[in-house]
């Protein structure tokens, strides 16, 4: 069933309202689509080609002038009746051939279906009707593969359909040529290109190189890895290119266009997308690419992976990609794509950052689409509250989202207004109906009556009255954006706090002189990962989050690019912890001598004895003190251990009781290294952890795991010890979450964990 429009065919409609414009009409007519449709590459107009009888070796970039005066203003052009009825058309077009989304095929089969309009009498003149047309189209999708496909199609004397002969497939057929799109206005303001400057240029740069010149963009969904490919296309565009690269064109390969060209998946068409961009100076943007391709796959399969290895290999083309971190992980060390491709690290914006793309581009888009003025206020108080209450997203695609809200929501009280308004129509009909049957009107009696049932309504519709009338219409200021999202989050509007930016950052207890930062050595340190998800008895519930905490932390601080210690040097037993472990554990904490660190998530309890004592898979709840790990044995064997730097991180009910258990002897206050130990726990000495239901991660780690996967600070190149506090202690408290514990001795808290992945070096130095 037939949806919206694709790519192409919005990019088409997109540019008949600009030839309007250019035209200074007032509506867009039939011939502006038709001029689109000529104008650029598609199916529809290499169909359009072969099957017109006049002249093929005339011009037909520019086939109807339509388009000689400057435009007027940068008003929405509106379709002409004919215009919409085409539009219809072309929708029941793609419904009858099963596509999902209408494209430019479909365009061109609404023309000449409607018929009575001067871009289909224009066509009919040319010798381009209804029936040869989808005849054309159905045998190039339903019976013919690519390589088979022609460029001269024979018709016989009653105009049908023969035979199909040379390549009538060309990239620009496939692909968006992001230059032209340009030019045209179709990947007009996404973002302030100041913003995601330092990325635009590494770009750049590395598609300047004479090797290694490929790039695949890593960033989680919503930093915006799709706008700094169109950043790039615009610099392009400009001319803003190295030498190196004017001479080459980018393309963007559009999934869903290459989805509804038949019954084949996107991958199929990709194969093709990649044969006809070779030797031909182009430069293929593939967003989501892991979504589409499988760079995991055996290579020598017939897959668009081995072509595209062969096609790199051979420097034949260059390629940008986007994926997110996590399918960057998993393929990374599977295929050859460290080989080709150059990592670029698009962190998520900072809350300033993210201001700056609301202010200069986001403003003006919202205004217009909802007809709403946008206080000063709305943006900042967007940008903090998304940042602060909606932590399972990344800015600025959460600001974003946010703000539009708060546009709808302001648009929908008009509503509310419109009701009050029938209300008060209501209410004089009622009084209308009152004063007409019973008391005579000018009795006492009546007049009484009337004024107790006009004050009855008027109580009990006070405050609907009031809050619809309270509102400015049609602004969009920061109390909306506050009632906003607390309406999305189930937050009391009085209970959003915006974070104070001078709020000084918390710091650790007991530390001493500042060191300068470091990671741990990575042939020296050692982290044991500790975890029980499942318990043998019932009174026990099982965390299968747990399994998860520890397959995440261990892939982060084994990360290639970020990560500090050597797989190698990762003990994880297993995910169901037991008392047999115990002697390997023990150890592992002896091979330590730089940097320990010790993880334990599951169960806590403090028994009779007062103890805090850590569940084990085979743990009795009856029978604590005899079946779960006493946590000071774990103290004992952390303490014990050669390490000069000891991190211990707990992550279960009443954590905190350990914070008092763990320190080293003072050191001298003139320490020049880092040494000293590090207790993080997840609740204080009273207070249980949480680990919801369904939930990838608990509480506590998944926290934890978003501050080393997103970064801090982007002067920062590595995240400390008292970093991850400070950003752990706000995001937990923001979720009414219980408030982590810590303490450290010495210098420990300049320690590094793992690199920062939004490490800017432009802004560093």
């Amino acid at each position: 069933m037939a949806g919206g429009f694709n790519d192409h065919a919005t990019y088409l409609v997109r540019l008949a309202r600009k030839k309007a414009k250019q035209a200074g009409r007032t509506r867009v007519q039939p011939l502006h689509l038709l001029g689109s449709l000529l104008e650029t590459a598609s199916m529809a107009g290499r169909i359009m080609d072969c099957l017109s009888e006049s002249d093929h070796n005339q011009d037909k970039r520019n086939p109807v002038h339509v388009f000689e005066l400057e435009p007027e203003d940068d008003d929405l052009v509106p379709f002409a009746e004919e215009m919409a009825a085409i539009l219809s058309a072309a929708r029941d077009e793609a419904r009858s051939l099963d596509d999902a989304l209408i494209a430019p095929e479909h365009l061109l089969l609404g023309i000449l279906r409607h018929g009575d309009n001067e871009a289909a009498l224009t066509l009919e003149a040319k010798g381009i009707v209804m029936q040869p047309v989808r005849q054309a189209l159905l045998h190039l999708r339903n019976e013919h593969s690519v390589d088979q496909i022609r460029d001269i199609v024979e018709r016989s004397s009653d105009g049908t359909i023969m035979v199909l002969t040379p390549t009538m497939w060309t990239l620009k057929d496939l692909c968006l040529s992001a230059t032209q799109a340009c030019f045209n206005g179709f990947l007009e303001g996404t973002t302030s290109t100041t913003v995601r400057e330092p990325e635009v240029r590494r770009i750049l740069q590395v598609l300047s190189r004479n090797t290694r010149n490929n790039i695949v963009l890593i960033g989680e969904s919503g930093v915006g890895k799709s706008v700094v490919l169109r950043d790039v296309a615009r610099c392009f565009a400009s001319g803003q290119v190295t030498d190196t690269l004017r001479d080459k064109e980018p393309f963007w390969v559009e999934w869903d266009r290459l989805q509804t060209m038949s019954s084949n998946p996107a991958p199929y068409w990709l194969n093709y997308c990649l044969d006809r961009a070779a030797h031909q100076g182009v430069i293929l943007f593939l967003d989501d690419v892991a979504e589409h391709v499988d760079f995991g796959s055996r290579l020598g399969t017939d897959g668009p992976e081995t072509s595209l290895w062969r096609h790199l290999s051979n420097k034949t083309m260059q390629v940008v990609m986007t994926m997110k971190p996590s399918e960057y992980a998993k393929f990374a060390n599977e295929s050859p794509l460290h080989r080709h491709f150059e990592p670029v690290r698009i962190p998520e914006l900072s809350t300033e950052q993210t201001i700056t793309v609301l202010n200069e581009v986001i403003r003006q888009r919202l205004s217009t689409h909802h007809a709403v003025s946008i206080a000063d206020e709305a943006i900042p108080t967007a940008a903090d509250l998304a940042n602060r209450y909606i932590p399972d997203q990344f800015l600025p695609a959460k600001a974003v989202t946010l703000l539009d809200e708060a546009c709808a929501n302001v648009q929908t009280a008009r509503l509310d207004v419109d009701r009050v308004r029938l209300k008060f129509e209501a209410m004089d009909k009622a009084i209308h109906d009152f004063d007409g049957a019973g008391s005579e009107p000018e009795s006492p009696e009546h007049q009484l009556n009337r004024a107790l049932y006009v004050r009855q309504w008027t109580e009990e519709h006070a405050p609907e009255l009031n809050a619809a009338y309270s509102r400015d219409l049609g602004l969009v200021d920061d109390e909306a954006v506050r009632r906003t999202l607390a309406e999305l989050k189930g937050i009391p509007v009085q209970e959003l706090r915006v974070p104070d930016s001078t709020e000084p950052s918390p710091q650790p207890s007991d530390l001493t002189t500042p060191a300068a930062t470091r990671l741990p050595n990575r042939l020296t340190s050692t982290a044991v990962l500790l975890g029980a998800a499942h318990y043998a008895h019932d009174a026990i519930p099982d965390t299968p989050a747990i399994t998860n905490n520890l397959l995440s932390l261990n892939r982060r601080l084994t990360d290639v690019e970020h990560g500090s210690f050597s797989p190698d040097r990762v003990h994880q037993p297993t995910t169901d912890l037991d008392t047999p472990h115990i002697p390997a554990i023990v150890e592992a904490t002896r091979a330590a001598t730089d940097t320990l660190l010790v993880y334990y998530s599951g169960h806590g309890l403090i028994a009779d004895d007062g103890q805090l004592y850590l569940g084990l898979a085979t743990t009795d709840p009856e029978l604590w003190e005899y079946t779960a790990l006493p946590y000071d044995k774990l103290r004992k064997a952390v303490h014990d251990a050669p390490a000069r730097n000891k991190i211990l991180i707990l992550d279960c009910c009443f954590a905190g009781r350990a914070i008092d258990d763990l320190s080293d002897p003072g050191r001298s206050s003139g320490q020049l290294d880092i040494e000293g130990t590090y207790v993080l726990t997840a609740t204080t000495a009273t207070r249980t952890a949480h680990a919801s239901d369904g939930a990838d991660h608990t509480a506590f780690t998944g926290a934890l795991l978003g501050v080393l996967s997103e970064g801090v600070d982007e002067r920062e190149e590595l995240i400390r010890l008292s970093d991850i506090y400070s950003r752990l202690d706000r995001r937990l408290i923001a979720k009414g979450l219980p408030k982590p514990q810590q303490r450290g001795t010495n210098n420990i808290h300049n320690l590094a964990l793992t690199r920062n992945p939004r490490w800017n070096r432009t802004l560093a130095a």
